[in-house]
């Protein structure tokens, strides 16, 4: 009996084992490395599927189809643009889709949450720590500006704030992630706070903040008042945000109380901007440049976009990281990315596909088992979060920025089947 237990044990060290792998390249590697790696993982599972008698789950399908749907739209009009720009949006497109598979496969190897939940801590503890010393090298940094550190030792890891969730899903949950090493989790906990403060994002704290919201019972889809309420909140945030005059900029930098008042702002489409409102309103102003792009499209192109590799002209050239762009191939605001390239069919795709997880993390948590509700509510509170991060840092399509997102959420399908497969198993005997 020991053996075969040191044996499921040895067998179960190798997905926990790429589950860490992945999400620390996801955050610490250029993500076309992290791409690569993934299509090699991936292509074992898929070969022994194709040439046995199991069914790929249909899960997977679920989770993947809409996205090749989206590129499978985007390429009915994609002549005429550059082949390298039509390669990158189709990689933009369907790395999510690979994301969330490599997740769900790797999760139906591991099967345990608490094993999940302790390797996912452990590796964003080690992304947290490699963020820090990279701020402790830097020491004359900390006199300095949250834009002027971010620059100096980039903008964080999502995998940070993530594990502050998944420790308040833990602790909700009972769960004991680290009996004999109690010190070791409170260590964690210490060190992904402080590196979360420190990434000074304002995507990071307000996508933790919805999590968090959704794993506490706060917002969820049962109670209309509380919903009602946290819309009624948003909108009003957003309004008065919108409405309060620009912050003053000293040179080309914000702080971050700044940046935070400044976060609406950003958000304003105008008819006509200066270079200081352009600065001050860049993602209204790429918005409504894209609204441009778009309003000149046939009808044809309203329906299913201009096609993956087209771009937006911004009408002037800006220095976007290294270089000098006039057209450029993504935007901040993923939504107006796809309305562009895909069309209202490939929007309406996209939100279904929201819509099916979100939908989902609220079926799950309205159930009696206790691991299932709260996966429901973590489910959920990821899902709302994409939702926000798509107007902001192009949600899905940010080609590194929330991979671990998608790769846990992955990983939270594939558990919703383990324990649905636990439950029948129980019944039957």
């Amino acid at each position: 009996m020991q053996q075969i237990a040191a044996r499921k044990e040895s067998q179960l060290r190798w997905p926990a084992f790429l589950f860490g792998l992945f999400v620390f390249l996801a955050a610490a590697l250029p993500s076309p490395v992290e791409t690569v790696l993934a299509l090699a993982f991936l292509f074992f599972p898929v070969t022994v599927w194709a040439s046995s008698n199991q069914k790929i789950p249909t899960e997977i399908v679920r989770l993947a189809g809409p996205l090749f749907l989206i590129a499978l739209v985007g390429m009915l009009s994609f002549t005429g643009h550059k082949a390298y720009d039509v390669i990158k949006d189709v990689w933009y497109i369907l790395n999510p889709a690979l994301a969330l598979v490599t997740g769900y496969v790797l999760m139906l190897n591991l099967k345990e949450l608490d094993r999940l939940f302790r390797v996912f801590i452990i590796t964003a503890t080690l992304i947290a720590l490699f963020h820090l010393l990279r701020i402790a090298m830097h020491p004359e940094l900390l006199n300095k500006t949250a834009t002027d550190i971010r620059s100096g030792v980039g903008t964080g890891f999502f995998a940070t704030a993530l594990a502050l969730a998944l420790f308040l899903v833990a602790g909700k949950m009972k769960l004991r992630l680290f009996k004999q090493h109690t010190w070791f989790a409170y260590l964690a906990l210490c060190i992904c706070c402080v590196s979360t403060i420190m990434t000074f994002s304002r995507f990071m704290e307000a996508s933790l903040f919805i999590i968090c919201m959704c794993v506490m019972g706060w917002l969820n889809f049962d109670n209309r008042k509380r919903v009602l309420l946290f819309i009624t909140f948003a909108v009003t945030v957003i309004g008065v945000g919108m409405a309060l005059p620009p912050r003053q900029t000293v040179g080309s930098h914000l702080s971050l109380p700044d940046k935070v008042l400044n976060s609406f702002q950003e958000l304003k489409i105008k008819e006509s901007y200066n270079m200081q409102e352009i600065n001050t309103y860049w993602r209204g102003f790429e918005t409504s440049r894209a609204l441009i792009t778009y309003e000149r499209g046939t009808f044809p192109e309203y329906m299913v976009g201009q096609g993956l590799g087209s771009t937006i002209d911004l009408g002037l050239y800006m220095k976007l990281g290294d270089e000098q762009i006039r057209f450029a191939p993504i935007l901040h605001n993923g939504y107006m990315y796809l309305l562009v390239k895909t069309g209202i069919v490939g929007v309406f795709i996209y939100l279904f596909l929201l819509f099916r997880m979100g939908r989902t993390g609220v079926l799950l948590s309205r159930s009696e088992q206790t691991d299932r509700k709260y996966i429901g509510r973590l489910i959920l509170g990821l899902t709302l979060a994409i939702v926000a991060s798509t107007f902001v840092v192009s949600g899905m399509f940010n080609k590194s920025a929330i991979l671990s997102a998608l790769l846990l959420t992955g990983a939270l399908f594939a558990y919703e089947r383990v324990s649905e497969q636990k439950i029948l198993k129980q019944d039957g005997e």
